[in-house]
């Protein structure tokens, strides 16, 4: 049976002959040492470990603010992101950026971030990853769109863990009123993205 129809009728809460085994991603360092240990130079590493291939798409679901490099030398780059944060980034490894500062310092300030969201245009797509999503349809294989989950994800990154956590505490209705605005922004692309 094709990896796509394991993965669809799993979904479905179809019987399969077996689970679907998959990865999301491999770190190329991950990948590089494996080389180093007898891994064959440029392998299919869905192919090679017997896994069910997936295409993933992951819309942009920031509030696209200009992005900016501070300051970089040749091992990292302070620059700004997309949410307004200031982030420490190493430029020869795979390593976790760090959060140097976020956009807002309370979620009252939030306001002025989620109105951006009726501006943005939902209705585009990422050309580099519509082309993996137009090779994986050609190779039949399954497809999952990973918007980012608006339960959580859009407080850390305006606000940061600590105060993201305080401020669903201290002012759940804004907390609230974030999350419904990048939920329906989330879902108008994807109801795009499917027709």
């Amino acid at each position: 049976m094709p990896s796509r129809q394991i993965i669809k009728d799993t979904l479905s809460r179809k019987k399969t002959p077996r689970i679907p085994i998959v990865d999301m991603a491999f770190w190329p360092e991950t990948v590089k040492r494996w080389e180093g240990e007898g891994l064959p130079a440029g392998a299919d590493l869905d192919v090679y470990f017997g896994l069910d291939k997936f295409g993933q798409y992951y819309p942009n679901d920031s509030p696209r603010l200009p992005t900016r490099v501070i300051e970089e030398d040749s091992e990292t780059a302070i620059v700004t992101d997309e949410w307004g944060g200031t982030l420490k980034k190493w430029k020869k490894t795979t390593a976790t950026p760090v959060h140097l500062s976020y956009g807002i310092k309370d979620i009252s300030a939030a306001g002025e971030y989620l109105r951006r969201y009726a501006q943005i245009d939902n209705k585009t797509v990422d050309a580099k990853q519509f082309r993996e999503y137009q090779k994986c349809v050609a190779q039949g294989d399954f497809i999952a769109v990973f918007p980012m989950e608006p339960a959580w994800f859009i407080i850390e990154h305006l606000l940061g863990f600590e105060e993201g956590l305080m401020a669903l505490l201290t002012n759940p209705e804004e907390v609230t009123h974030a999350m419904r605005t990048l939920m329906n922004y989330s879902l108008g692309h994807i109801r795009w993205l499917i027709e």
